[in-house]
């Protein structure tokens, strides 16, 4: 279960439609991740590019992990592609 705490109420769609309009940025996508809401989460990890991932920030971030929407994105957007994910 979601902490009521940790939510803003921004709907999915519209955090999709936000990261359209922004420029991948992994330092922007960092200082979103540091927030304790979900939605920045998402917001974060819609932000980054296969390009902009390594193997220091995906440790770092799922570490950080503890809600099934935001595992579920992170999983799907930034490991899917990966050739190493399942050593994850």
């Amino acid at each position: 279960m979601v902490p009521a705490e940790t939510v803003i109420g921004v709907s999915t769609r519209d955090i999709r439609a936000l990261a359209k309009q922004t420029a991948k940025d992994r330092k922007l996508a960092e200082e979103l991740w540091s927030s304790v809401f979900i939605e920045a989460k998402s917001l974060a990890i819609l932000l980054l590019s296969p390009k902009l991932v390594d193997e220091t920030l995906i440790e770092a971030w799922v570490t950080e992990i503890n809600d099934w929407s935001t595992c579920d994105q992170f999983v799907k957007v930034i490991m899917a592609g990966r050739s190493d994910a399942i050593s994850w």
